[in-house]
């Protein structure tokens, strides 16, 4: 049995020595919806207005899986991924 940790590289597959820099954290940014999109959503349940977020309680919140950060629209991660630096690169460059 092979006791060596090794990471996976999300985007292409590559196995490597573990790096944290390799570690990338994601985040969300809230962006508003026109109608004509959300009319388009599969699911009206996805969909939050902004009235309806502006009037939500701290228990619609975590219904919804938001925080009050997410309420006031800043950045928010949201966990992070394994991609290995050259992917890293080829993103950026993207």
């Amino acid at each position: 049995m092979n006791d060596e940790i090794k990471f996976s590289c999300e985007e292409c597959g590559k196995t490597f020595d573990p790096d944290p820099a390799a570690m990338v954290e994601i985040e969300m940014v809230p962006q508003p919806m026109s109608a004509s999109e959300a009319d388009r959503l599969e699911n009206e349940d996805a969909i939050i207005t902004p009235e309806m977020l502006t009037a939500a309680t701290n228990d619609d919140l975590k219904e919804w899986g938001l925080t009050q950060q997410d309420r006031a629209g800043e950045t928010v991660a949201t966990g992070g991924m394994c991609i290995c630096l050259e992917c890293q690169d080829t993103l950026a460059g993207d």
